[in-house]
C-alpha cells in the first residue's frame, strides 16, 4: 500500500511540474528571400549615344535568373532588409565575365554590416546570367545598314556593364522570392 502511495504521489508531483511550466512559444523558422532590379548610377564614364543607336544587354526571351542564396549562417543575426548592389560585366557575346560589389548612395548604400558574404552570393549567382549582346549602330563608309539598325548604321557588339540591386531579406515563413527588373 505505501508504494501504491508513493507511486501516486510520485505522479501527482511530475504533472503538477509539467502543469506549472510557462508553455513554450513555438521555433520560428526563419529564412531568407532575394529579390533584385537593375539601377542607375551616376558615373562619368558612362558612354553617350544618340537615341536609336544603341541596344541594351537584355535577358533572352526564356532566360530564367538564378537568384543568389541568403547566406545560411547569418540567419540568426535578425538583419533588416539589406541591398547589395554588384556591377556585372558582359562581354560582347553577352556572357557575363565579372561581378563587382558596388557602395554608392543613394540606390546601393553601405548597408552597415558585414557583406563579404552577400557579395559572394551575389557574384556566384550573377555569374550565371546570359544576356543577348548589347550592341551600338556605327555609320558606315559604304552607307550600308544592318536590319537591327533600321536603317541608321552597321551594328557592332560591345560589351557593357550594367548594376544590379539585390535585396536580402530574412522572413519567418518561407514565401517566394520577388523578381522585378526594374530599369531607371
Amino acid at each position: 500500500m505505501k508504494i501504491v502511495a508513493r507511486i501516486g504521489f510520485l505522479l501527482a508531483l511530475l504533472l503538477a511540474a509539467c502543469a506549472s511550466q510557462p508553455p513554450r512559444a513555438p521555433h520560428k523558422q526563419v529564412t531568407g528571400d532575394v529579390g533584385y532590379e537593375a539601377v542607375a548610377l551616376d558615373d562619368d564614364n558612362r558612354l553617350s549615344i544618340e537615341p536609336g543607336r544603341f541596344t541594351n544587354a537584355d535577358p533572352p526571351a526564356d532566360a530564367e535568373r538564378v537568384l543568389p542564396s541568403y547566406p545560411a549562417d547569418r540567419l540568426e543575426e535578425s538583419l533588416p532588409s539589406l541591398p547589395i548592389c554588384a556591377e556585372l560585366w558582359i562581354d560582347a557575346e553577352g556572357v557575363v565575365t565579372h561581378v563587382q560589389p558596388v557602395v554608392q548612395a543613394p540606390e546601393c548604400p553601405d548597408v552597415g554590416v558585414p557583406r563579404e558574404d552577400f557579395d559572394s552570393a551575389v557574384a556566384e549567382a550573377g555569374r550565371q546570367w546570359a544576356f543577348l549582346p548589347a550592341f551600338i549602330c556605327e555609320d558606315s563608309d559604304d552607307g550600308s545598314s544592318d536590319l537591327e539598325c533600321h536603317g541608321n548604321g552597321r551594328l557592332r557588339y560591345i560589351p557593357i556593364r550594367l548594376t544590379y540591386r539585390f535585396v536580402f531579406t530574412q522572413t519567418e515563413s518561407g514565401g517566394s522570392v520577388s523578381v522585378e527588373d526594374a530599369r531607371r
